[in-house]
Parts: C-alpha cells; sequence; structure tokens
C-alpha cells in the first residue's frame, strides 16, 4: 500500500470531511507561495482569497465556531473591547474618510463589499475559535484548525464642531477568517487511507515524493499510518514547485442594531 501526502484528501472524504479535503487541494493545485508574516497576521492585503469553499452556513454546523460568534457578538460592545479596539477603529475611520474625500457627514464601512474588503477597512474586533485538538475532531478541524471569528461594523460618520468625528454604528458583520499555511512548526496527526488515527503516536513520516515511494505493505503488519506536520508540506512544495498558501473567508452574517453604538474620535 502506497500512501503519500496528496492522498490525504481522499482519506479525509473516507472520514466525512468533504470541505477539509477541498481545502487541501486548493492548496496542492496553487503555485507555490509562502505567507509573509504581515500578511498572515493581517497588517498587509491578502494576495490569494478563497471565499467560496466555507461558508458561514458550514462555519455555524460546529458548536465551537457559534460559540466564538455569540461571545463576541455579545460582548464586542463592552467598555474594555471598544477601548482596546479604539485606536485602530479611529485610524479605519480617518482612511475611509481620506480615500472618498468626504469633507462633511459620510458613510463608514461597506459590509456588502465582502469579507476581505471589511477586513481591511472597517474590522473592529475578533475572537479566537476554540481548538478541537483535545475536543472533537471533524471536517471544520479539517479545513480551518483554529481560525477567528471576526466583526466588521458601519455607521454614519458626523465631523462635530471640536474637530472630533462621530461614528453612530448601525450594523456588524460577523465572518470567520483563517490563513491556509504551513509556516512554523506543528504536528497534524497521524493518517492513512482510511483517514486520522490518534493512536498511531509513533507512527513514521509521510512519504511526501509519490514518484519514490515506498509500499507500506499488505496484511496484518502492513503499514497503516505516517506522521503530517506542517514540514511534510513544506518538503512537498519545495520538491514539486507547488503549494500555495491563502487565506480563507466565509460570508458576512449582517446585523442591524436595535441600539447603535457611538464612538468619537480625533479627526
Amino acid at each position: 500500500m502506497v500512501f503519500t501526502l496528496t492522498d490525504i484528501p481522499r482519506a479525509m472524504r473516507q472520514e466525512g470531511w468533504p470541505v477539509g479535503a477541498a481545502v487541501m487541494e486548493r492548496w496542492f493545485a496553487g503555485a507555490g507561495r509562502i505567507m509573509p508574516t504581515a500578511e498572515k497576521e493581517g497588517r498587509s492585503p491578502q494576495r490569494d482569497v478563497e471565499a467560496r469553499l466555507v461558508t458561514l452556513g458550514w462555519c455555524r454546523r460546529f458548536a465551537r465556531f457559534t460559540a466564538a460568534e455569540n461571545e463576541l457578538l455579545g460582548t464586542w460592545s463592552s467598555a474594555a473591547r471598544l477601548n482596546a479596539a479604539r485606536a485602530n477603529l479611529a485610524d479605519k475611520v480617518r482612511a475611509w474618510r481620506w480615500r472618498t474625500g468626504a469633507a462633511g457627514a459620510f458613510r463608514f464601512g461597506d459590509l456588502a463589499a465582502g469579507p476581505a474588503r471589511a477586513d481591511q477597512t472597517c474590522q473592529l474586533n475578533f475572537q479566537r475559535i476554540e481548538s478541537a485538538l483535545f475536543g472533537d475532531v471533524d471536517d471544520f478541524y479539517a479545513a480551518i484548525g483554529r481560525g477567528s471569528v471576526k466583526i466588521a461594523v458601519a455607521g454614519d460618520a458626523v465631523p462635530l464642531p471640536d474637530g472630533r468625528i462621530r461614528l453612530t454604528i448601525d450594523e456588524v458583520g460577523t465572518y470567520l477568517r483563517d490563513t491556509y499555511d504551513f509556516n512554523g512548526d506543528q504536528m497534524l496527526g497521524s493518517w492513512g487511507p482510511t483517514g486520522l488515527s490518534r493512536a498511531a503516536v509513533f507512527a513514521p513520516d509521510i512519504q511526501v515524493v509519490r514518484e519514490t515511494a515506498r509500499n507500506g505493505g499488505n496484511g496484518v503488519f502492513a503499514q497503516r499510518y505516517w506522521s503530517v506536520g506542517n514540514a511534510s508540506f513544506r518538503d512537498w512544495r519545495n520538491h514539486y514547485g507547488r503549494g500555495g498558501d491563502f487565506t480563507i473567508y466565509s460570508g458576512i452574517g449582517r446585523r442591524r442594531l436595535l441600539r447603535p453604538v457611538i464612538m468619537e474620535f480625533a479627526a
């Protein structure tokens, strides 16, 4: 039995994890690219965005995503979280005003423009999603791992006589953001033709070059699982020149606020 790194998506489908399989296949199909740290951390624009494979409705099937989303929706407007995000939001409001050339009142934020644009221009806060490492291992784990739920805001901005800007936030949108990359050292479990094993902790490293892969044998003594980590994918990329890191976004779940949230900043 020959099992190599590119067989993992098929094993994911054996587990019933089609989204995880599709996301990994997208990485294998892409031109070789290593995501820079600034892009991974959201400090620079994303060069390669995937906004089709992972939907918000699919994310909401998983309890740890909905728990993080509900926590964010329930706390984003608390004094502590608003104060922590104030300087960053003020910069985004000023940048929006400069881009639009608005002299008077203007509308800040455009949640209809999609999550990638909202993430760069009007995102306010985020909530980390609980890891499944010691909990349920499922399609969300295969596709995302952890990731974050983020919240973007929109509202009416009005210049005040004292030179400040008052922003009345009347709409928010939540969405998932994650980066699909293999930077750093991380073990990703032991994989074989039938899926993921937690028991095979001493499995040998997976073979990444199919052309020279050895047969793991058949019968009771056959090798059934191989250890996989971030380094496995980097080795595959180095050998084949493919494997492109990208950013994943879900759609945006928009909500109108019954009670708008008002913030003021220096212009």
